[in-house]
């Protein structure tokens, strides 16, 4: 028996009707109606209503039927993440989040790691979902547990424009404060470094962030190492970071910590 007092094998059957094939076969109408529990949960700790969850644009049709046969969306998995957490995170239909919303599901619920809806669908890119949290009053500058970081930052770290214009419009905080002292605009320049030249995207977005008030002198504190620094001294100029680092010279950065390369790397770019 599992943990629900539903037969461990009943249970992994359970599971696999949440597929839409199984579903419009009526598999799951079978089981259920046979005593298996909706709420039960599988081996790792997940429900049939989170399984369907995972079904991208098909998960619909499968949760509103699990619903009418008494399934919680309220249940949690065993890392402590609800319904909101796998359509966030598995291109759920925006549709179906308003559903559960409707039914009084906590869009700021938190995974035990800290983690909310918000911060999933960003990460995957979810634009659409991400403006229904936003519009559903989710916090928007809800930090996560580990380091203090908010969708946010994800959002501009990942190059999502879209996202990071509706975490704008919904209050994004553009002088919030990661764990190690970090603004949004120190996480940019970090995302100027890992690429191998600018792009579209990352110009669109240091354009928004500027226009929305980010501080281009604001420097970085809480931790040893960097205290102090500004988002241009966070690391020495690469080729890549040309173009950033004259963009915020020319939107007010006062100075940096520059060496021989740096310099030659700045110039480089002031001559294209």
């Amino acid at each position: 028996m599992d943990s629900s007092g539903n037969p461990t094998l009943y249970t992994a059957i359970l599971n696999i009707a949440c597929s839409l094939q199984a579903w419009e076969r009526g598999l799951m109408d079978v089981l259920l109606q046979g005593g298996a529990g909706a709420n039960a949960l599988d081996g790792n700790g997940a429900s049939a209503l989170h399984l369907a969850a995972t079904h991208g644009v098909h998960a619909g049709v499968i949760i509103s039927g699990l619903l009418r046969h008494g399934a919680d969306p309220r249940t949690r998995c065993r890392d402590g993440r609800c319904v909101l957490h796998y359509l966030a995170k598995f291109t759920g239909p925006p549709d179906v989040a308003k559903q559960l919303r409707n039914l009084g599901l906590d869009p700021n619920a938190r995974d035990e790691h800290g983690q909310t809806p918000l911060l999933h669908a960003t990460v995957a890119g979810l634009v659409k979902m991400v403006r229904l949290l936003c519009e559903s009053g989710v916090g928007v500058n809800m930090p996560i547990f580990d380091d203090d970081k908010t969708a946010f930052f994800c959002a501009v770290r990942l190059k999502t424009v879209d996202a990071v214009q509706v975490l704008l419009h919904y209050g994004a905080d553009l002088h919030h404060r990661g764990y190690s002292g970090r603004t949004v605009l120190h996480y940019h320049e970090a995302a100027y470094k890992a690429m191998g030249n600018g792009s579209a995207d990352a110009a669109r977005i240091n354009k928004l962030l500027i226009a929305c008030g980010a501080n281009v002198n604001a420097k970085r504190g809480y931790c040893r190492q960097g205290h102090g620094m500004s988002v241009l001294d966070a690391g020495g100029i690469t080729r890549a970071q040309g173009e950033f680092a004259l963009f915020l010279m020319a939107n007010g950065a006062l100075r940096f910590r520059y060496n021989e390369e740096s310099m030659l790397s700045l110039v480089s770019c002031a001559l294209e």
